[in-house]
């Protein structure tokens, strides 16, 4: 019998660089989730990102603009 692999759930948290987005990605990773940081400011993307995982979760940042389609089609 073979052992199935089961992922972390993921969250995709935009404006999660500051305010409530960053206490909302603070709260999914200490759920368990994989975090994405998504906001229109990518250095504080990353930041909070490094954040997270600096604490022990596995987090991303992300620059992007929802509200532009090619934006987050790249």
């Amino acid at each position: 019998m073979r052992a199935a692999v089961v992922a972390a759930p993921v969250a995709v948290v935009t404006g999660g660089a500051r305010g409530i987005g960053s206490a909302t990605c603070d709260a999914f990773a200490v759920a368990g989730f994989r975090v994405a940081v998504v906001d229109l400011e990518g250095a504080a993307a990353e930041l909070k990102a490094a954040e997270l995982t600096a604490g022990g979760a596995e987090a991303l940042g992300v620059a992007a603009d929802v509200t532009d389609t090619p934006s987050v089609d790249a």
